[in-house]
């Protein structure tokens, strides 16, 4: 696969999702996150997880809860 920037918004909760896809690897899932690069927007809009061992936050592109 070329390199390439990904739009939408997403964090690091959907980096093994995405790379186990672009490995071609079948696993069972319990991720949170999901496959960055065969999401679609209009089914699953972005959002990304942040946090740190206190707080935990979810950013949807417009508002922080």
């Amino acid at each position: 696969m070329p390199a390439g920037r990904v739009e939408e918004l997403c964090s690091q909760v959907d980096y093994a999702p995405t790379l186990l896809a672009l490995l071609n690897w079948s696993y069972p899932s319990r991720f949170f996150g999901v496959n960055a690069l065969a999401t679609d927007p209009a089914a699953a809009p972005g959002r990304a997880l942040i946090g740190n061992y206190q707080k935990l936050g979810l950013f949807d592109g417009s508002k922080l809860a």
